[in-house]
């Protein structure tokens, strides 16, 4: 365990053998609900004007499910790049068209659904291509085995399942090159 410290805020990194994503969204879960409990006497408390409620179980979305949830988009045409970039100039975003689909994907989410995401919730099933050390999902290896944990529409943590294949990871740092 390691913390680092400066005015605005304080990180705690930390790594536990043989656990996956979905063991640390628990343990965060459990973490700040007890933070709370102890805090506040209560897991329902008010933050700056916005009422919170640390109840488990928190809300868990995967990253396309809340570009849905907050925007016009549907389901197919998320992986499609040129009906998204049609999407993100209509909505004012100018990017590069070179952009990767994985990277287009998450710009969207940053600007349609991370500031709408005010009770706890953890956004998972990133893309493979922005996360670089997180484990590919057995299901879609186009994503990967990690979340984020959003609360006032700010990301609170980020855990992912470690990459171990070595031939994965040296063909992700080859592409990046």
């Amino acid at each position: 365990i390691s913390t680092q410290h400066n005015p605005e805020f304080t990180m705690l990194e930390f790594y536990q053998s043989y656990a996956t994503y979905l063991d640390f969204m628990d343990l965060t879960e459990e973490l700040l609900a007890r933070i709370a409990k102890e805090l506040f006497n209560n897991l329902k408390f008010e933050y700056q004007g916005i009422k919170l409620d640390f109840t488990p179980p928190w809300r868990r979305l995967t990253l396309k499910e809340a570009i849905i949830k907050h925007s016009e988009l549907k389901e197919d045409v998320l992986g499609d790049k040129e009906k998204l970039m049609e999407y993100v100039e209509k909505i004012g975003i100018q990017l590069d068209r070179k952009m990767s689909l994985g990277n287009l994907l998450l710009q969207i989410f940053e600007e349609v659904a991370e500031p709408n995401l005010i009770q706890p919730t953890f956004i998972t099933h990133y893309p493979t291509d922005t996360s670089p050390l997180s484990r590919r999902n057995d299901e879609n290896p186009d994503e990967v085995d990690r979340f984020e944990l959003f609360i006032c529409g700010r990301e609170i943590a980020n855990a992912f399942s470690e990459l171990n294949d070595p031939i994965d990871q040296k063909e992700r740092f080859l592409t990046e090159l």
